[in-house]
């Protein structure tokens, strides 16, 4: 029997290019985009489990010679091009998840960092969600692999079998899977719908 639904947040809910990190620092003041994203990669494990912030990431493109801009300047392009780059909420799929709200554990998983998650957190996409689970805070990012899904299972107390997981990258259903979970790999809001009805769920 099913008692929670875990959704992802980018790719679902937030819709934005699997590119938005390289797409936001070709907009930034940099000499170099592409070694500023050489440097995210190198750092993005460290900024997804919240061991470093966004101010130390800027600060180490600075350090690195890619940009003679102030800190503050780069902390506010930085999170002015993230609201240019996932501007879409999908607030249709936001509305059916709060009717899911009266029957189910409603919970958002998602890989983050610091500067996102401030935004979101300002226009209530949260609100949706009886629990968030964001990677930065919780130290274990979904993309690494089982561990961060173990950790919800038990904050949860719920059983693998009674918990659905919709993501948009099939990698992460594959994981979630392989613990037991059920994965939905979401494409669309009708296609999720159907996808529940086989769980019972309408």
């Amino acid at each position: 029997m099913v008692k929670h639904i875990i959704f992802d947040l980018g790719g679902v809910i937030i819709k934005h290019k699997t590119t938005i990190i390289k797409d936001i620092l070709s907009k930034m003041p940099l000499t170099s985009a592409e070694d500023a994203f050489n440097i995210w990669l190198k750092q993005q494990s460290r900024l997804l489990k919240g061991e470093i912030g966004s101010k130390e990431f800027l600060n180490e493109l600075k350090s690195s010679g890619l940009t003679d801009a102030s800190l503050d300047g780069l902390e506010r392009q930085w999170s002015n091009h993230y609201k240019d780059e996932a501007a879409t909420v999908d607030w249709e799929l936001l509305e059916f998840i709060k009717t899911l709200k009266t029957k189910f554990n409603i919970v958002l998983m998602t890989d983050t960092i610091d500067v996102h998650d401030e935004h979101n957190r300002e226009r209530n996409i949260y609100q949706a969600f009886h629990r968030v689970f964001k990677s930065h805070q919780e130290k274990l990012a979904k993309s690494e692999g089982a561990e961060a899904f173990l950790n919800v299972l038990q904050k949860l107390e719920a059983n693998p079998s009674e918990c659905i997981f919709v993501d948009d990258y099939m990698p992460n259903i594959e994981v979630a899977n392989s613990l037991g979970i059920n994965g939905i790999l979401y494409k669309n809001l009708n296609n999720l719908k159907n996808q529940l009805k086989t769980f019972g769920i309408t």
